[in-house]
C-alpha cells in the first residue's frame, strides 16, 4: 500500500498543472485533474492518501478540493495507511479554518458557514472567537443559501451577540421559516408570541408558525401547541383530545417518563373532551413504570384489579 501512496504522489506532482485563477471549478478541469479528485474519494474520507490527493489540488486552488481537506482536518483522519481505523489523529481545526477560509474567499458556501462557526463558538482548540468575522462568513453564506445558513445568520444575532440584535434575528429566521426550516419556524412563533425587539405580539401569527413546525415534528413546537392545547392559551380553546394527540408524538419523540404519564393520566380520568379509557392508559403506565415511576407502578395496580373498561 505504501508503493501506491508513493506512485499516486508522483502522479500529481508531475501532471498536475498549476494555476493562478482563484477559485477552480472541478468541472472545468483538466480530465486527469478530475481522476485525482475522484480516486481521493474512493479512499474515504479517513484515509491519509485521500487527505494527500486532496492537500494537493487544494493547494492549486481547486475550492472543492479544499473544503474536502478542511474537512478531514475539521473531523480527524487515520494515520495509518493500511487501516483507516487504526492511528486516529484528532481533528486540527487550526488547518479547517486555514482551509475553510481558503475555500471560502473563493465563494463556497458550505465552507462559509463552517468558518463562520469556527469564529462563533469557543470549543475550537486553539482558536479564538471574533463575532465580527463570524457575523461576516454566516452572512455571505446565507446570502447564497449555504445548508442552513439563513436560520444560522438568525440565530447568531439572537443567541450570540450581547445584547440580542432582535430586529435582524427576526428578517432572517422569517426567511429561513419561508423556506420551510421548522427550527426557524419555531424561533419565528416565539418572536410574536414575546414581542421580541420590534415585532409586536401577534398569537394568531403564533399559532401558524409553531403550528407549521409542528407539522414538520418539530419536538419543541409539539410539546408548546400540546401545552397550548391543554391548558386552553394563546387564544387557543383548551382540547385534550387534540392536547393528547399532539402528546403521543412528543412521548414517541422523546421517550420521557414525564410525557408517558401525561398521556396515561389523561385517558385515565377522562380529562376535558378526551373519553375516559383504562384500555389506553396502561400501555403508557407501563412504559411509565419501566422508567421506575412509583404513581405509574399504582395506577397500574388500580387498572389491573378493576372491570375493563
Amino acid at each position: 500500500m505504501k508503493y501506491i501512496f508513493i506512485t499516486i504522489c508522483l502522479v500529481v506532482l508531475f501532471i498536475t498543472p498549476s494555476f493562478a485563477e482563484k477559485g477552480l471549478s472541478l468541472d472545468t478541469a483538466p480530465k486527469n485533474v478530475q481522476d485525482l479528485y475522484a480516486l481521493a474519494g474512493t479512499y474515504g474520507h479517513a484515509s491519509p492518501i485521500a487527505l494527500n490527493l486532496y492537500k494537493k489540488l487544494a493547494e492549486e486552488n481547486y475550492t472543492l478540493a479544499q473544503y474536502k481537506l478542511a474537512e478531514l482536518y475539521f473531523t480527524g483522519y487515520s494515520s495509518h495507511f493500511s487501516s483507516p481505523r487504526s492511528g486516529r489523529v484528532l481533528a486540527d481545526f487550526k488547518k479547517a479554518k486555514h482551509w475553510y477560509k481558503k475555500a471560502a474567499e473563493n465563494g463556497h458556501g458550505e465552507s462559509q458557514l463552517r468558518l463562520a462557526f469556527l469564529y462563533a463558538e469557543n470549543h475550537f482548540e486553539g482558536l479564538e472567537i471574533d463575532y465580527n468575522l463570524a457575523e461576516k462568513w454566516f452572512k455571505k453564506a446565507a446570502e447564497q443559501n449555504a445548508g442552513d445558513a439563513r436560520f444560522r445568520l438568525g440565530n447568531f444575532y439572537q443567541h450570540y451577540l450581547k445584547p440580542p440584535q432582535y430586529d435582524k434575528a427576526f428578517h432572517w429566521l422569517e426567511i429561513a421559516a419561508k423556506d420551510g426550516h421548522s427550527v426557524a419556524q419555531y424561533d419565528l412563533a416565539n418572536f410574536y408570541l414575546q414581542g421580541k425587539g420590534s415585532t409586536k405580539i401577534d398569537k394568531n401569527k403564533w399559532f401558524y408558525w409553531i403550528n407549521k413546525a409542528a407539522k414538520q415534528d418539530n419536538l419543541h413546537a409539539l410539546i408548546a401547541l400540546s401545552k397550548a392545547y391543554g391548558n386552553g392559551e394563546n387564544n387557543i380553546e383548551k382540547n385534550t383530545q387534540k392536547s393528547i394527540a399532539l402528546a403521543i408524538r412528543v412521548a414517541n419523540k422523546n421517550f420521557s417518563r414525564i410525557w408517558y404519564i401525561r398521556i396515561a393520566d389523561a385517558f385515565f380520568e377522562g380529562e376535558g373532551n378526551l373519553p375516559k379509557s383504562y384500555a389506553r392508559a396502561k400501555p403508557w403506565y407501563e412504559k411509565a413504570a419501566v422508567k421506575r415511576s412509583e404513581h405509574a407502578k399504582e395506577r397500574l395496580e388500580i387498572i389491573n384489579n378493576s372491570t375493563p373498561k
